[in-house]
């Protein structure tokens, strides 16, 4: 395997990731008895 094809799995790992802490932060934020500060991004 080549650097480059390596360097594009990694990539979709890291977005994927992205997405499932956006959404156990949307479920954290959808709990009132927590207060969660708004996080720019």
């Amino acid at each position: 395997m080549n650097k480059n094809f390596n360097n594009k799995i990694s990539l979709v790992i890291l977005e994927k990731e992205e997405q499932n802490i956006r959404k156990i932060v949307t479920l954290l934020r959808n709990i009132p008895e927590l207060e969660i500060a708004e996080v720019s991004g």
